[in-house]
């Protein structure tokens, strides 16, 4: 555990002493991708079994590889997963690079994806990737492949609204799609950024998530598992009934405490109020993540990561100025605390060197 409880305070004081930001974004990112490229794949969850995807889709001839290609249902091929992602691994596979260097592509990519969004999007802070390191973003590069991928497309996506660039930002969700079908979800921001962010949407977005809670399962079974089955995943089921989980809460608090840090200047933000509604968004995919644990992939995947920057805004903007590093130390610590309380007990968990 102690290679990974390094990482976030080099992380914290790159950012704190290299004064160009990009190069402290370099850094922490690097020091990711070493990570993640030199790491063990045995004994990781879901690695064996891309293992042997990868080494199959070796031996698919190219002809069934063009006629098996499906957009959005997943490739015809064994599996039945993304067509991109079937791809990508078959060029691979094909140029004669095994399954050990894919890894090393697939954190290569990830992490070029994420260091353009830290030096665009991050106001040379140190939150946003302490952020995602306390919500085990590392983990997720490790084994949850697929929508890692996806979500390094969003990165770019999340560029293309913030410009207003409706069309590309169209383009590169269904791009990611093409990874991981639940990218399709981010086409909600669309809509929603229309809606003018006040306490009233807070608040019915809150009573929302209370009215939501008890029909998950008369939503979920009349209508999202008859989708499921089409696209072949209909063993996503409830099975377990209510299981209440912290990350809920956690959400719930800071989607509270940065509101009430923010400004009515930084509430008009473009970019805070994207960050802002993915949070909302995230809280409220998560209602379903109650009853169907995997949903709350969506959740803390898709959405949640961008919060991050609503939160560097308003630590960046705090309108309680006088107590700018009281509560900028309480965030730090509470982050801390949290990516702390997620290693314990993870699949990375001790780190296993090549």
């Amino acid at each position: 555990m102690f290679v990974y409880l390094l990482l976030f305070p080099f992380a914290l004081v790159c950012y704190r002493n290299i004064k160009n930001y990009k190069y402290s974004a370099l850094l922490v990112v690097l020091s990711m991708f070493f990570l993640l490229a030199f790491r063990k794949a045995e004994g990781i969850p879901d690695l064996e079994n891309y293992e042997m995807y990868f080494h199959w889709w070796k031996t698919v001839p190219v002809s069934e590889m063009i006629t098996g290609t499906r957009f959005f249902i997943g490739h015809m091929t064994y599996w039945r997963l993304e067509s991109g992602y079937v791809w990508l691994n078959w060029i691979i596979a094909n140029l004669g690079i095994g399954f050990r260097g894919f890894l090393v592509i697939h954190a290569a990519l990830c992490m070029i994806a994420l260091y353009r969004f830290l030096i665009n999007s991050a106001l040379n802070s140190e939150i946003p990737i302490l952020f995602l390191l306390a919500f085990e973003f590392i983990a997720s590069y490790y084994y949850v492949l697929r929508l890692m991928l996806a979500f390094s497309i969003l990165l770019f996506a999340f560029g293309s609204i913030k410009k207003g660039n409706n069309k590309r930002f169209i383009l590169l969700v269904l791009t990611a799609t093409l990874f991981h079908r639940s990218a399709i979800v981010f086409l909600i921001l669309l809509p929603v950024l229309k809606i003018r962010l006040s306490k009233t949407i807070i608040a019915a977005s809150y009573g929302l998530l209370f009215l939501l809670v008890p029909i998950v399962p008369l939503l979920y079974s009349r209508f999202i598992m008859p989708v499921m089955s089409k696209i072949g995943k209909n063993y996503y089921n409830i099975e377990n009934g209510l299981q209440i989980n912290r990350i809920i809460f956690v959400i719930g608090f800071l989607l509270i405490m940065v509101w009430l840090f923010s400004s009515n200047r930084l509430r008009s933000d473009k970019e805070f109020v994207i960050g802002y509604w993915c949070g909302l968004l995230a809280l409220i995919t998560e209602s379903f993540a109650l009853y169907v644990p995997i949903i709350s992939r969506i959740a803390l995947v898709l959405f949640w990561p961008f919060f991050s920057i609503a939160l560097s805004k308003s630590m960046r903007f705090l309108k309680l100025r006088n107590n700018k590093l009281i509560i900028y130390v309480c965030m730090i610590g509470f982050l801390f605390l949290l990516y702390f309380y997620e290693l314990k007990g993870s699949y990375i968990v001790p780190y296993r060197f090549l």
